[in-house]
């Protein structure tokens, strides 16, 4: 941007200083002898002792150029320092060579400026050959990929050898120089040739479609081509690093290559220049300079084009990283699932059981086919049997069969009668000892400060499923990680986990990014409404960060079409992503009752490491669903490369030497100087001219998104000075120079400018205004270097509302503990800010909504916990809302849905308690004072259907006399204690459920499901023994 500036400055100077000869004008710099910090002096010395008399073409001339390289210092690293070192040493070589003052030593050590230059690679080069293999694998069209190695390979081989040798050690043969210097400095050599083309061929960004026409093909347009060919065909994964990464080291390594071959052709000019003044020979010593000058134009335009195509890659390429399917699915390996979740079972039509769903009888299914060596499925699989039952003798005649046809000779089988029908219900498998259903909210954090997370996958530990991170130390030093530091944290086994059950069984689709400039340190599972992720994370100054991604009613389910086992999809067609993140969820659910019987749970979970390679900071962590039509698909983790879309706008080479800073900033120093004698000089004999003024200036103006806006500034006197509209932050910096006289600069198809010559009015119209449009426009008038006139004028967008970082994200406090939340809210005009709970309940504050930043509850309840949603609204857009979650601690409370429960001798029942408490509590029965363990008598459950809610339940296993009584159900936390009492009882009449579901009796006997139905078949069984005996 100030590069621009200055390059309109010397213009302007130029138009000046024709018109001026100067007769007595003296300037005078200290010499500058500082040490670096080894107290050695600087390896590029400047001695400006005697400027001399300026009144010459050439003392001018000197200005000039020294004033053009100041203006590099301003453009964003890295081009600004390489750029203005080699354009800095160009000048005063330039200017010594042309004022013919031959010293003792060398002005400029070439050879300080080339190994700098040669430094530079330091931060590329050992990456640099595995970026192109990377990059062969990615792109199938070999001519392309071949040619552009070629072509790198050849301009690089140059800098690593001949060229090197010739112009930094001087240390190759009088004719092998000067062929080097001709293939250098020859624009039609095979050498300048490359780099000429390099871009062109290469990197501009083409807009005609990628056909079979190679001119057409640029290798950043390919890249995202061939991705998007990728993704449609769903094999867009098993990527390491993400294109988005892939596209920034592709980019930094070709502006290496253009750095060094166009360093190598500069010091090639400057040698060229040195012979002809050597020669006396000042015309072709002019040439050389002009065609140096050319030279440092070209480099900046293909550094700068190749940026711009980078960039526009960066645009629309994705930060995903995750894994393809593996060749061969392999349970504990590459996947696990839930297990004994939500199954069918066969059901009597007389009773009614509240835990059983969606039940149908229209199957008429009557025979159970299961395996006892299978204790993950309750039935291999249903059928109808028609065949007849004479005197209690099965003869099976299937008719129909649902579920995993097998002709395993273990399978048992039973055949059912029941007075009432059947009926296929599902029910919730919570009470089986081995059912595999819950996951740790245990937060996973890195081990120290300076780790962050380099990878994730899924485990299952003890029947719990643990989210694990690959952790490495972080380096600062070009934000990597370093290799040997990297390694798999330990699981820490933790009771803290939520189990899913019926009415919670859902997972969040979710990419939950960290802002720009933070690196993911830690990840856990929470239950909110879904399973979902929540990412932790700092910035390279330490501040920690947390995000928590709201959960939106209106979210859509993906739904699952007759999906049997995963594993059993066909392994050449890969599964494909479905849902959209932060708008989709997916339920665990039961297999296809035809194809599977409904005894797998699916989707499965994808057990497979996502890293990336090689290991580095990512900025976000994400859930996916991918899947198959007919099958269960997975759910799995993916991770989000860090964003890099500001990065390739000013790539960073923090590994110069001390010295070259200082090296800048001596120059800059002397320019300075240089400036302000030159801008007194000038203002010395431009006061014969009018000075210019700004008559008038719009007034603030107030837009909309995609508005259109007209800014006017009419000059007086100003025809003799460039007038430019520039783009200023506040203060004055980062300024963007957006035209010059009647000319745009800024290339962007939104902007015109016209210039009514009657009113001396400048118009600068901007259309479909957007939201970084916003700022403080300046009309300058440019008198000379470091004097001009500017008037300005604002333009604010009307932007939505954005929640502030610095507002409340979630908090945890003790019950009868103050509780303040916070939210504060940009955009234009100014939000107001309003509160409510989840589904509008009354705030502690009375009402179900609150206005203003802060909202304080002083003594929180339990009842108070939950949802608190902030909402910020200002009349643009739909408004921005931030859920804050509040976690209340408190101490246990116990409810018994059923204190008092009776039971027949020899038959099941069930005790329940309904427990509250938060932090979980550690629960436990009790009898006559003793407590309770799971033996054969009876069997212990908890489910922790949320943070706060456990619901508790004691199995009596056949019950025995001495089983009746007091049973004392007792939660214990940090906060205190409770318990509550469920009394059982024995009656006459077996009470459903639980017993009406013992009717299985074994293999090839006929089952009942009744007391009555046992009777009367006892009665038939004795009519027909008295038949047979009296007959």
């Amino acid at each position: 941007m100030k590069f621009a500036i200055n390059f309109m400055l010397m213009s302007l100077i130029i138009e000046k200083t024709m018109q001026i000869r100067a007769n007595n004008y003296m300037a005078s710099i200290k010499p500058q002898k500082e040490l670096d910090k080894y107290g050695k002096p600087f390896p590029l010395a400047l001695d400006f002792s005697d400027i001399g008399d300026v009144s010459s073409d050439a003392e001018i001339e000197a200005f000039l150029l020294r004033a053009f390289a100041a203006g590099f210092f301003s453009v964003p690293s890295p081009l600004g320092p390489i750029i203005g070192i080699i354009t800095s040493v160009f000048t005063e070589v330039v200017i010594y060579y042309r004022r013919q003052e031959r010293k003792s030593s060398p002005l400029v050590n070439v050879k300080y400026l080339a190994q700098t230059i040669y430094e530079l690679q330091e931060f590329f080069y050992n990456e640099s050959n595995r970026i192109i293999d990377e990059f062969k694998r990615i792109i199938y069209d070999q001519t392309l990929i071949n040619k552009l190695r070629n072509s790198l390979n050849y301009l690089n081989d140059c800098h690593g050898g001949m060229c090197y040798l010739c112009f930094v050690e001087n240390y190759c043969p009088s004719d092998i120089k000067n062929e080097t210097i001709k293939l250098l400095t020859n624009p039609t050599s095979q050498y300048r040739t490359e780099l000429s083309k390099l871009v062109h061929n290469f990197i501009s960004t083409s807009k005609s479609p990628l056909n079979n026409a190679e001119k057409s093909m640029r290798i950043f347009d390919y890249m995202i081509w061939k991705h998007h060919v990728l993704k449609q065909n769903n094999v867009n994964c098993n990527n390491t690093q993400s294109e988005q990464t892939k596209i920034y080291h592709m980019a930094r390594y070709i502006i290496l290559i253009l750095t060094k071959s166009y360093t190598m052709v500069i010091l090639a000019n400057l040698e060229k220049y040195q012979n002809c003044i050597d020669r006396n020979d000042y015309p072709d010593a002019r040439k050389w300079l002009y065609m140096t000058l050319k030279v440092m134009g070209d480099f900046y335009g293909d550094i700068n084009s190749t940026l711009s195509a980078a960039q526009l890659a960066i645009d629309s390429s994705s930060r995903d990283i995750r894994p393809c399917d593996p060749k061969k699915h392999q349970r504990g390996v590459t996947y696990e699932r839930l297990v004994h979740f939500i199954q069918a079972d066969l059901w009597s039509g007389c009773f009614n059981d509240s835990q059983a769903f969606n039940c149908q009888s229209d199957f008429d299914i009557n025979t159970v086919y299961s395996n006892p060596n299978d204790d993950e499925r309750n039935v291999e699989y249903f059928a109808v049997d028609k065949g007849p039952t004479p005197f209690f003798i099965v003869i099976p005649f299937i008719t129909k069969k649902y579920g995993k046809i097998s002709d395993d000779e273990n399978l048992k089988w039973s055949r059912y009668i029941f007075n009432c029908g059947s009926r296929v219900c599902y029910t919730d498998q919570k009470m089986m000892n081995n059912t595999v259903r819950k996951f740790s909210l245990q937060e996973v954090k890195t081990s120290s400060e300076n780790f962050v997370v380099t990878g994730v996958r899924l485990r299952l530990v003890n029947k719990v499923f643990y989210i694990q991170i690959q952790e490495g130390k972080l380096n600062l030093t070009g934000i990597h990680v370093e290799p040997g530091t990297v390694r798999w944290k330990k699981i820490e086994v933790s009771n803290r986990t939520v189990t899913l059950y019926k009415e919670q069984r859902s997972v969040s689709i979710d990419d939950v990014i960290l802002p720009s400039g933070y690196f993911v340190t830690g990840v856990k599972f929470t239950m909110w409404g879904h399973l979902r992720l929540h990412v932790f994370g700092m910035n390279a100054s330490g501040k920690k960060i947390s995000i928590l991604h709201s959960i939106l009613n209106d979210r859509d389910e993906i739904k699952l079409k007759n999906p049997d086992a995963s594993e059993l999809a066909p392994t050449e067609a890969q599964h494909y992503l479905q849902g959209v993140a932060g708008q989709s969820y997916v339920n665990f659910q039961a297999s296809d009752f035809e194809k599977d019987a409904s005894q797998t749970t699916v989707p499965y979970l994808d057990l497979q490491s996502v890293i990336t390679k090689p290991p580095s900071p990512i900025g976000g962590v994400g859930i996916y669903y991918k899947g198959l039509d007919g099958y269960g698909g997975f759910i799995g983790l993916k991770l989000i490369s860090l964003d890099l879309t500001e990065e390739i706008k000013q790539l960073e080479f923090s590994r110069l030497s001390n010295s070259i800073d200082n090296v800048l900033v001596n120059l800059s120093k002397a320019l300075t100087n240089i400036s302000q004698v030159q801008d007194e000089y000038l203002l010395n004999h431009l006061t014969c001219q009018r000075t210019p003024t700004i008559s008038y200036i719009s007034q603030e103006q107030i837009k909309d998104i995609g508005g259109t806006v007209e800014l006017q500034c009419s000059v007086q006197y100003g025809q003799d000075y460039p007038v430019l509209w520039i783009k200023a932050n506040k203060g004055g910096l980062d300024q963007l120079p957006l035209s010059t006289r009647t000319s745009l600069i800024i290339r962007d198809s939104r902007f015109a400018l016209r210039y009514d010559t009657a009113t001396s009015t400048y118009t600068l119209q901007i259309k479909d205004i957007q939201e970084t449009d916003a700022g403080h426009y300046q009309c300058q008038v440019f008198v000379s270097l470091n004097s001009r006139i500017s008037a300005e004028v604002e333009l604010q967008v009307r932007r939505p509302p954005f929640i502030s970082d610095n507002s409340t994200r979630s908090t945890v406090v003790s019950e009868g503990q103050p509780v303040t939340l916070e939210c504060y809210a940009g955009g234009f005009p100014q939000p107001k800010i309003s509160w409510r709970r989840e589904n509008n309940a009354i705030l502690p504050t009375g009402g179900s909504t609150y206005k203003g930043n802060v909202l304080k509850i002083p003594s929180v309840k339990k009842e108070d916990r939950g949802t608190y949603y902030c909402v910020a609204e200002n009349g643009v857009g739909r408004g921005a809302r931030r859920n804050i979650n509040v976690e209340v601690e408190f101490s246990p409370v116990i409810t018994a849905p059923r204190p008092r429960l009776g039971q027949a001798l020899q038959y099941d029942m069930d005790l329940e308690c309904h427990v509250e408490a938060y932090p979980p509590p550690a629960i436990i029965w009790l009898k006559d004072g003793q407590q309770l363990a799971n033996n054969q008598h009876q069997r212990i459950s908890h489910f922790a259907t949320a943070d706060e809610y456990t619901d508790t339940t004691i199995r009596i296993i056949t019950i025995e006399k001495r089983q009746y009584g007091d049973y004392v159900c007792r939660a214990e936390n940090k906060l205190g204690t409770d318990e509550t009492k469920v009394e059982l009882f024995e009656t006459i009449i077996p009470v459903c459920p639980p017993a009406c579901g013992q009717a299985y009796y074994g293999t090839g006997v006929l089952p009942v499901s009744s007391g009555p139905l046992v009777a009367l078949i006892l009665m038939i069984a004795a009519i027909f023994r008295n038949f047979n005996t009296r007959y």
